[in-house]
């Protein structure tokens, strides 16, 4: 019996020390845990600190962040939480049917529940029919990508309580109508992707993952690339792709799972990735586009849809802007607009249902206000008094002429311009 009361006590002993031993020496290499984790700064002794007790205080919360196998308690924790409750830890995601998940927004995006009303509405699709006829005017193109989203593609998983409608009316509905109604350039992947749904050989939208398939991003670049060459009226290099291949999720075909933090897989969903590669014809035009947009237009730049074209800009959320062949980050509020829409030949904005309330991220409303010089600090008298002023010196008007030519704007767009330009000095 002693022996076997010692062998128990160094069995204890040792599963006490573990932690501290894989803490100190990483003998196991464990995968880190994914989503909103911060590491934690290490604590560094000071004497007055530590006689006020807060060297203490952030030693702890030091430890509690990195003791060893932390990640593998708080996987096992989350697994029996989701196992016995489905129950998550992740901030709003809802675990549907058949495990399918959600984040929340896509559920209410879906019934209805963050409808923005018919007047905001109206006034979107107003801003957005001056912009393109503005554009127009000067050659270029606007074109509004409506990407797929998870409640509506998924409807029939949403659990129960989710499915009280509290408006007859969606945001993607009233504004698809909007845009059909206005004629302008727009591609509905919703419907497009409903429409596939039971028709298509391979998954177009992830039971695990928040944003559309591996496979679907290939439909959608070749679908958004003929598009673009259609409103153009040129030929541009498109997409094509010669194999398939299945494999376990890749990109962000699993991120909801994967954020969750779970022991176990939750399946082993097998997805299509095509090898998708572009045209390289030298008669192709090569024009420039400036894209306005959430995440699911990061998944296409993964895919290199950047690459017919000369050059690609990535405004994320209005926020932050990314250009091709360069590495840094720039602010878009550091950014001239003016100069930046006379450089560029196509504007794509992209939104997945969940973000319309939010559509644009505040660049309609700034170009918009650019376009009809509502952003001007003066009076529509003050500008249009300028303006007759320069229409009647008929060297000023000429140089207004060599300008909008330069910029490849119209003339009254640089009417305006100097107008200001000239009240402002």
């Amino acid at each position: 019996m002693k022996i076997k009361s010692k062998y128990t006590y160094f069995f204890l002993l040792i599963l006490l020390l573990l932690p501290f031993i894989q803490e100190s020496l990483s003998l196991f290499k464990l995968e880190p845990l994914t989503g909103a984790i911060s590491s934690p700064e290490l604590t560094k002794f000071q004497k007055q600190e530590w006689i006020e007790g807060t060297y203490q205080q952030k030693k702890d919360e030091e430890n509690n962040q990195t003791f060893g196998f932390r990640s593998t308690f708080i996987r096992v924790h989350n697994q029996i939480n989701f196992s016995l409750f489905k129950k998550v830890s992740a901030k709003g995601v809802i675990v549907g049917l058949n495990n399918c998940l959600y984040e929340e927004n896509y559920i209410t995006a879906w019934n209805g529940s963050d409808y923005l009303g018919d007047e905001k509405i109206d006034s979107l699709s107003t801003k957005l029919t001056f912009i393109n006829e503005a554009l127009k005017r000067q050659g270029k193109q606007l074109l509004i990508l409506l990407a797929p989203g998870k409640g509506t593609f998924y409807p029939e998983y949403i659990p129960m309580k989710y499915r009280i409608s509290t408006s007859k009316k969606t945001n993607y509905k009233e504004i698809s109508n909007d845009l059909q109604e206005k004629g302008l350039n727009y591609i509905d992947f919703n419907k497009y992707f409903k429409d596939l749904k039971t028709k298509s050989p391979y998954i177009l939208y992830p039971m695990h993952g928040i944003h559309w398939s591996g496979y679907g991003m290939c439909l959608a670049i070749d679908t958004i690339l003929k598009r673009i060459e259609q409103i153009r009226g040129t030929k541009i290099n498109k997409c094509y792709w010669d194999t398939i291949k299945y494999d376990k999720p890749r990109y962000s075909d699993n991120d909801i799972e994967k954020g969750l933090n779970l022991l176990l897989s939750l399946g082993k969903e097998k997805l299509a990735y095509p090898n998708i590669k572009y045209q390289n014809s030298s008669d192709a035009e090569k024009p420039s586009i400036l894209t306005i947009g959430d995440s699911f237009y990061w998944g296409l730049l993964n895919l290199h849809f950047q690459d017919p074209f000369s050059k690609s800009s990535f405004w994320y959320y209005n926020r932050e802007a990314y250009e091709s062949g360069s590495s840094s980050v720039i602010d878009v509020s550091q950014i001239d607009l003016l100069k930046k829409i006379n450089e560029t030949d196509i504007i794509i904005i992209i939104s997945t249902d969940a973000n319309l309330p939010k559509l644009g991220w505040g660049f309609i409303d700034n170009l918009y206000n650019l376009l009809s010089g509502k952003n001007s600090a003066f009076t529509k008298d003050q500008i249009n008094s300028v303006i007759n002023s320069i229409r009647t010196d008929q060297k000023w008007m000429e140089q207004i002429k060599d300008k909008a030519k330069q910029r490849n704007i119209t003339i009254d767009s640089m009417l305006v311009l100097d107008a200001i330009w000239m009240l402002k000095h």
